[in-house]
């Protein structure tokens, strides 16, 4: 999923919905990991062998000025390997 600035600066309440939902997400996977890696096998087709050696989704809602640099150095990294066409800064993500 990806979702624009200039969206998220015109959709405060969508932007701290989304926020709450993947928050939501990512405590039942934390808490629920059998039953999560059921779901993304049954979701996605893919074998349970398979399912069960995926990263499950990871989010952090509130991240440090580390996890900060270290998002937006990924984001340069897909940006330069041609895996985004255009930069991307990924602070208005994480901004209230």
């Amino acid at each position: 999923m990806a979702l624009t600035t200039q969206f998220l600066k015109k959709n405060p309440e969508a932007k701290r919905r989304l926020t709450a939902a993947l928050e939501k997400a990512v405590h039942f996977i934390e808490g629920h990991e059998s039953e999560a890696r059921e779901i993304l096998g049954r979701r996605t087709n893919l074998e349970p062998e398979i399912a069960a050696k995926c990263v499950l989704y990871q989010w952090i809602p509130h991240p440090s000025p580390d996890q900060l640099r270290q998002i937006q150095e990924h984001a340069d990294f897909l940006h330069r390997e041609t895996l985004l066409d255009n930069p991307l800064s990924t602070t208005p993500l994480f901004q209230e």
